[in-house]
C-alpha cells in the first residue's frame, strides 16, 4: 500500500491543573524504555562479524549511523549528518551503501553515497523539496537506478546514473507518474509502476538502452506488486489482487504482458512471494488476523527449509545475508519482545544470537502480550481487534484503565508485532486495543474499501462499539477510557470526540487531521496521492457537503471531553497551520485543549525528544484524568 499517512511512530502546557511535571507519576520513565532499541536499517558488512544499524541510542537527539561489532558486543556511532539519518540502502552487490537523508524530517529525501571505509557521505543527487529514493543498482554496481519528482513535483520519474561519471538520465516519458520500481540484475529492465490508488496500479516495462516504455500490466480495481524476474521462463512474479478479494502470488510472462496466472493462493489469507538474490532462497509469507509465517526455499517454492522457532511465539520478522559466510541473519521478534537478531547456518540448520534489541533495565515479563478480540460492531459487521494486556492482569482482580487506538494509514492495519507506543502505555497500567475498523487492509479488498467516501463514519461507530464489547471484560475500568491517535488515527480520534462526544474520557491525537478541505490542499500534488484521497474522501468541490459533515473542525462545538493535541513542525502531510486553525477555534469556543508543537520533526516523529514528549505526556495526561 503506497499511498499512506500512516503513522506508527519511530512515535504549550497540558491542562491547567491536570498534569504533574513530576517523574513521579510515571511508573516507567521513557528515557528507561528508550534503551530499547528500534533500527531503522540494518546492514550486515560482509565476512567482519559486524553491521551497520541507523537508530538513535539513548542521549541522541536523532537517528545516526552505528557499527555493532558481534565479537565484542559494542556499538561506535560512525556518521552524523548533524539531522536524522532516514535509511541506509545496500547496493546489488552490497559493496556501495547509499542514504536517505531529509530536512528535519520534511519527508523530500535525497540520496548520498556512504563509504563503509571512511564512514564518509557525499551527495550523489537530491533537491530541496523534492523527493528522490534509491531504487537498486545493476550488478556491476556500476550504474544506480532511482526514482525522483526533481523535474516536475507533480511527476515522479525513473532516473539512472553512471556513478563513476554522475551523470543522470530520464529514463522514462517524464509524464506518467511511476513511483515504484523493479531493476533487473543485469539492468536491460525496469518494471515500474504508476499508482492510481492503493487499490489499483499499473506496470510499466522500461528498456534503459531504448528508453522505450510498454504497457505490461492494467486492471481495474487491481494491483500488481513486481517482486523478482525469473529469466529461466521469462516471467515476472509478484503479488496481486486480480479477480480477488485477497493477494496472491502470481506471475506475468514477458511475452503475454496483462495475462495473470497464480503461483500460490489462499482464499482467506493474503499470500505473498519473493526471492532472495543473495541467498538464493525464494520465500512465501501468508497473513490472517493480524498474524503472519515466512516459509523459505531452496527451489522456486519447492524444497522449504525448516527454520528454528524461538521461546515466547517469536516468528522472523525480516532477514539479512553474509555472502562471504553463506549465513542468514534473521530478527525474530513478538508482541512482547521488541526482538533479537540470529545468526542462521542452514547447512546444520542452528541459531546463535548476535545482537539483542532491548538493552534496558525492563525485563520481557514486564511487557504486554497481544491478544485477539472479535466483536460485532452497530450493523453486524465483525471486526477483529488486537489487545495489549500483561499476562497477569486477567488474574489479578483489579480493573486497569483503557487506551482505544485507531490506526494510521488509512490503509493499515494492526498486527501481533511489537508496538513501541502499545507497551509504553502497558508498562505505565494502561490496557490497549487496537480495533481493525472497517477500511482497515489485511482483510480482503472488499472490508478495506468500506470507509471509502465515509471518513467518521462507520469507522467511528466501530471504534466506539469496540469501546463497548471490550469494558465489558471484568478487568477493565469501565469509567476510565480514554482515545489515542496518530496521523488518520489522529483524525479518527478528534472524529470520534466531536461525532461520538461523549464515547471517552478524554483524547490524545497526534499529527491529526481536523480540516479535510486544507488537508487535500497540503497532500502532495502527484497523481498517486491525490487520486487515491480523493477516492477515499471525495472531491473537495463536488463533495463540499460530505466535507462539512466530516471535518471536525466545523463540529467543534460539539466537543465534551479535555483534548491534548501534539503537531510536528515540519510535517508536510498533516501541517501545522491546519492543525494551529483547529486549537484556535477551540479555545474560541472555549473548549478544553492543549497544544504542543514538536520541534524540528516531520511526520515520523523521527527525533527521541518528541517521541518522550508524546509519550510521557500521553500517559500523564491520561492520567491526570483518572479519579
Amino acid at each position: 500500500m503506497l499511498r499512506t499517512l500512516f503513522f506508527a511512530g519511530a512515535l504549550v502546557a497540558l491542562l491547567s491543573g491536570c498534569a504533574s511535571s513530576n517523574k513521579s507519576d510515571l511508573k516507567v520513565s521513557f528515557d528507561e524504555f528508550q534503551k530499547i532499541l528500534s533500527p531503522r536499517s540494518t546492514v550486515v558488512m560482509e565476512g567482519q562479524q559486524a553491521l551497520l544499524l541507523v537508530m538513535a541510542r539513548p542521549g541522541d537527539a536523532y537517528p545516526k549511523v552505528y557499527r555493532y561489532d558481534i565479537k565484542d558486543k559494542k556499538f561506535t556511532m560512525v556518521y552524523d549528518h548533524g539531522q536524522s539519518v532516514g535509511s541506509l540502502v545496500e547496493s546489488r552487490t552490497g559493496k556501495r551503501l547509499f542514504l536517505h537523508i531529509d530536512e528535519k524530517g520534511d519527508e523530500n529525501y535525497k540520496i548520498y553515497e556512504f563509504d563503509p571505509i571512511t564512514y564518509k557521505a557525499k551527495l550523489l543527487f537530491g533537491k530541496d523539496k523534492r523527493q528522490t529514493y534509491v531504487v537498486n543498482t545493476d550488478e556491476t554496481d556500476k550504474n544506480l537506478f532511482f526514482v525522483s519528482n526533481y523535474e516536475n513535483k507533480a511527476i515522479y520519474s525513473v532516473y539512472k546514473m553512471d556513478l563513476k561519471s554522475q551523470k543522470t538520465t530520464r529514463l522514462s516519458d517524464g509524464k506518467t507518474n511511476l513511483m515504484g520500481a523493479l531493476v533487473s540484475p543485469d539492468g536491460s529492465w525496469v518494471v515500474a509502476s504508476r499508482y492510481l490508488s492503493n487499490n489499483e496500479n499499473q506496470l510499466f516495462l522500461i528498456n534503459p538502452n531504448t528508453k522505450k516504455t510498454k504497457l505490461f500490466f492494467r486492471k481495474k480495481n487491481s494491483t500488481f506488486e513486481p517482486a523478482f524476474i525469473d529469466f529461466k521462463t521469462m516471467s515476472l512474479y509478484g503479488n496481486t489482487d486480480y479477480k480477488r478479494d485477497r493477494t496472491g502470488c502470481a506471475k506475468i510472462p514477458f511475452n503475454k504482458p496483462n495475462q495473470v496466472y497464480y503461483v500460490k493462493e489462499e482464499k482467506n489469507k493474503d499470500v505473498r512471494c519473493g526471492y532472495g538474490e543473495w541467498s538464493k532462497l525464494y520465500y512465501i509469507s501468508k497473513s490472517f488476523n493480524g498474524r503472519s509465517d515466512l516459509t523459505f526455499y531452496k527451489k522456486m517454492f519447492a524444497d522449504p527449509i525448516e527454520v528454528p522457532q524461538l521461546l515466547n511465539n517469536q516468528t522472523v520478522r525480516a532477514i539479512f545475508y553474509d555472502r562471504k559466510t553463506g549465513k542468514m541473519l534473521l530478527k525474530y521478534s513478538a508482541a512482547n519482545s521488541p526482538g533479537s537478531l540470529y545468526w542462521f547456518d542452514i547447512k546444520n540448520n542452528q541459531t546463535s544470537q548476535v545482537l539483542d534489541y532491548n538493552r534496558s533495565s525492563i525485563p520481557q515479563s514486564a511487557l504486554a502480550t497481544s491478544y485477539d478480540f472479535e466483536y460485532e460492531s452497530f450493523d453486524g459487521l465483525k471486526i477483529h481487534g488486537i489487545l495489549y494486556a500483561k499476562e497477569d492482569w486477567k488474574k489479578s482482580g483489579k480493573k486497569y484503565p483503557l487506551v482505544v487506538w485507531p490506526h494510521g494509514g488509512p490503509d493499515f492495519y494492526e498486527s501481533h508485532n511489537y508496538r513501541k507506543w502499545f507497551q509504553y502505555l502497558a508498562l505505565n497500567d494502561f490496557v490497549v486495543f487496537a480495533p481493525n475498523f472497517r477500511g482497515s487492509a489485511g482483510y480482503g479488498k472488499k472490508f478495506e474499501t468500506l470507509n471509502d467516501k465515509d471518513w467518521g463514519g462507520g469507522h467511528i461507530r466501530d471504534l466506539v462499539e469496540g469501546r463497548k464489547a471490550v469494558e465489558k471484560l471484568d478487568w477493565i475500568d469501565e469509567n476510565n477510557v480514554f482515545i489515542f491517535g496518530g496521523s488518520f488515527g489522529g483524525y479518527s480520534t478528534l472524529a470520534t470526540t466531536t461525532f461520538q462526544p461523549k464515547a471517552f474520557k478524554a483524547a490524545v491525537g497526534v499529527v491529526a487531521i481536523g480540516n479535510l478541505f486544507t488537508f487535500m490542499k497540503s497532500i502532495p500534488p502527484d497523481e498517486a496521492w491525490q487520486a487515491e484521497f480523493t477516492r477515499e474522501i471525495g472531491d473537495p468541490v463536488k463533495d463540499k457537503k460530505l466535507y462539512e459533515a466530516r471535518s471536525p473542525f466545523f463540529h467543534v462545538d460539539k466537543i465534551q471531553i479535555p483534548l491534548q493535541i501534539y503537531q510536528a513542525e515540519n510535517d508536510v502531510r498533516t501541517v501545522k497551520a491546519e492543525m494551529d486553525d483547529f486549537v484556535a477555534e477551540m479555545k474560541k469556543q472555549g473548549k478544553p485543549v492543549a497544544y504542543t508543537v514538536l520541534k524540528d520533526v516531520g511526520h515520523g516523529l523521527a527525533r527521541p525528544e518528541a517521541q518522550k514528549q508524546v509519550a510521557e505526556g500521553a500517559v500523564r495526561f491520561f492520567k491526570s484524568q483518572i479519579k
